[in-house]
C-alpha cells in the first residue's frame, strides 16, 4: 500500500498557469469571457486539460469534447457531484436540481424529471400545448415584429408554466411570469456560481452586512425574497388547479394520508423551479440569435424558405412529423447552437475521489469546468469555426453534433 501511494503521488497534475499565494490564478481571469482565457491556457500549455487554482479551490478546466465525455460521461460515478454553491444557496436555490450535490435528494428529483419527460410518449403529450403556443407566438410576431425577443420569452414561459404548474399565460403582464423573471434577473445581477468571495470563503456568509466582506448580503436578502416568491406563489396556485401538471402529479405521488412532508414540499418546489429556470432563458437566447443570424445571412434564410416551401407548401404550418424531411433546417439549428453557445461554460462538476486521467492526477474535491465555447471552436471537428455554415452538417455526416455538448455533460438527468 505504501508503494502504491508513493506511485500515485508521482503522477503529475495537469499543466497550467503559475499560481500566486492566496489568489492562485484568480487575478488572471476577466470578469466576463473567462472561456476565452481558459481556451488560451489550453493552447499555451499544449493540453486540453488544465490545472488552476481559484483561491484555495483546485480547479480542472476541460477544453475538449473528448476529455469532457471521458470524465463526466464515462466516469460519471465520480463526476456527477456539484461543488458547494454558497452564494446561490444563500439566495434560495439550494433545492434546485441543477445545483444539487450528488445524493438522495438529487436522485429523488432526477427520478421525478425522468418519469415526466424521458419517454417518447410523455413528450408527445405536450405537443398540442406546443402547437397552440406556436400559433400565439406567430400572431404576436405579426402584430409587433420589433419585440421578437420579448415574444420568445413569453412563448417559452407560457409552455413551461402550463407544463410545470398547469397555469396558462393569457396576457402580457402575467403575474407568475413576472415573479419568475424578477427572480432570474435578481440572481443574474448578484452574480453566477463562483463569482463572489463567499463561494471560496464560506465564513463570509456569517459576517454582518455592515462589515467589509459582508455587504453583498443586503442584495442577497432582496434576491432571496424574489426567489422565495418564485417557489411559493405558482406552487400555491397549482394546489388549487385541477388541470394536470408536473407539480400536481408530484403532489399526488407524495401526499400520504392527506399530508405532505415539509421535505417533499421543498423538493417539489425546487424541481418545478428548475424547469422554469433551465428552460426559458437559454432557449429564448437561442431563438433570438437565430433571428439575428437569418438577418445577417440571407442566403441561409433563402435556402431554408425554399426547403419549407418544397416540403410543407403554403397551406399549413410545419408539424412535428415534418422534422425528418427538413434536413437543412436541422443543420441550421445545430449550427446556431454551435456558433453562439447558449452557455459558454458548463455548470461546474466536482470530483468525489482522486482520479487518474491519461497521465494526469485529478485530486478529490476538484471543481471541474467544461469549456463548451472552446469545444464549439475546435478545428478537429469544425473547419473555419468562426463562420456560420449550416451546410457543414449536410456535407459531412461524421461531424460532431453540437447537441452532444452545448447543454453540458454528465448523466445528471437522463
Amino acid at each position: 500500500m505504501h508503494l502504491a501511494f508513493r506511485g500515485r503521488n508521482k503522477v503529475s497534475l495537469p499543466p497550467g498557469p503559475r499560481k500566486i499565494p492566496i489568489l492562485g490564478n484568480v487575478h488572471m481571469l476577466p470578469f466576463e469571457g473567462q472561456e476565452h482565457t481558459f481556451a488560451e491556457w489550453g493552447k499555451r500549455y499544449g493540453s486540453d486539460v488544465i490545472y488552476a487554482k481559484l483561491f484555495r479551490r483546485t480547479t480542472i478546466i476541460v477544453n475538449s469534447f473528448n476529455a469532457s465525455r471521458d470524465l463526466m460521461d464515462k466516469r460519471s460515478g465520480n463526476y456527477s457531484d456539484r461543488p458547494p454553491f454558497i452564494l446561490l444557496g444563500m439566495m434560495g436555490w439550494e433545492k434546485v436540481l441543477n445545483l444539487l450535490p450528488y445524493g438522495d435528494e438529487f436522485r429523488k428529483q432526477r427520478k421525478w424529471v425522468q418519469d415526466a419527460f424521458q419517454s417518447k410518449k410523455s413528450l408527445q403529450n405536450y405537443r398540442p400545448l406546443q402547437q397552440r403556443a406556436v400559433v400565439e407566438l406567430l400572431n404576436r410576431l405579426l402584430d409587433n415584429p420589433g419585440s421578437f425577443d420579448a415574444h420568445f420569452t413569453r412563448y417559452l414561459a407560457s409552455i413551461i408554466m402550463e407544463i410545470t404548474y398547469g397555469h396558462r399565460v393569457v396576457n402580457e403582464g402575467d403575474k407568475f411570469v413576472g415573479i419568475a423573471e424578477r427572480a432570474t434577473t435578481e440572481t443574474a445581477l448578484i452574480g453566477s456560481a463562483g463569482s463572489m468571495l463567499v463561494d471560496f470563503f464560506p465564513i463570509l456568509k456569517h459576517f454582518p452586512s455592515w462589515m467589509p466582506g459582508g455587504r453583498f448580503k443586503k442584495k442577497v436578502t432582496h434576491a432571496r425574497k424574489c426567489i422565495r416568491d418564485m417557489y411559493d406563489v405558482p406552487y400555491n396556485m397549482a394546489l388549487g388547479v385541477a388541470w394536470p401538471s408536473f407539480t400536481s402529479s408530484l403532489l399526488e405521488e407524495c401526499i400520504t394520508d392527506g399530508k405532505l412532508s415539509r421535505n417533499d414540499e421543498d423538493s417539489i418546489k425546487g424541481a418545478a423551479a428548475n424547469l422554469y429556470g433551465g428552460g426559458t432563458e437559454t432557449t429564448a437566447t437561442v431563438l433570438t440569435i437565430f433571428v439575428l443570424l437569418m438577418v445577417t445571412h440571407p442566403h441561409v434564410y433563402k435556402r431554408l424558405q425554399e426547403e419549407m416551401d418544397k416540403v410543407i407548401g403554403s397551406e399549413r404550418l410545419p408539424d412535428f412529423d415534418d422534422r425528418p424531411h427538413l434536413p437543412f433546417l436541422d443543420a441550421t439549428i445545430k449550427e446556431t447552437l454551435r456558433w453562439h453557445t447558449p452557455v459558454p461554460l458548463g455548470v461546474p462538476h466536482n470530483s468525489m475521489k482522486e482520479d487518474i486521467y491519461r497521465q494526469y492526477r485529478i485530486p478529490a474535491n476538484s471543481m471541474i469546468i467544461s469549456n463548451i465555447w472552446a469545444m464549439s471552436q475546435d478545428t478537429d471537428f469544425f473547419s473555419s469555426p468562426e463562420l456560420f455554415l449550416p451546410e457543414r452538417y449536410m456535407d459531412d455526416t461524421a461531424i460532431l453534433n453540437p447537441k452532444e455538448f452545448v447543454f453540458g455533460f454528465g448523466r445528471r438527468y437522463f
